[in-house]
């Protein structure tokens, strides 16, 4: 095989990010409830927000998160002043360090959130 063939081998390998992502994920059981979670955070220098998200989560057999995405979301900025573009990322970045139990197999759940500035 000359290198041109190899070049084309080797980007026709699938890699493991693609081959994870490839995995069957079945839903979690509806009763199914982290251990530990982590807060986000609703303050920082670009102001605080409340608000509502659905994110959806991929939880390994580990009880650890594999992935989690916003499926949807409505935040508000709190008083004056404040930006909502960074509330997405800070609830993903809480949602990455949960922890569930152990489960039978690689399971999906939908997380609704409700932040509130009390």
């Amino acid at each position: 095989m000359n290198l041109f063939g190899v070049l084309i081998a080797a980007f026709m390998i699938p890699s493991v990010a693609e081959a994870k992502a490839e995995l069957p994920v079945v839903e979690c059981a509806a009763d199914l409830k982290p251990l530990n979670t982590v807060v986000p955070q609703i303050r920082d220098s670009h102001g605080v927000f409340e608000g509502e998200a659905r994110v959806e989560v991929v939880v390994l057999r580990t009880g650890k998160v594999e992935s989690a995405r916003i499926i949807s979301s409505e935040w508000r900025p709190v008083g004056r002043h404040g930006s909502t573009k960074w509330a997405d990322k800070s609830v993903l970045e809480a949602v990455m360090n949960w922890n569930y139990p152990l489960v039978t197999e690689r399971c999906l759940i939908v997380v609704p959130f409700e932040l509130r500035v009390e």
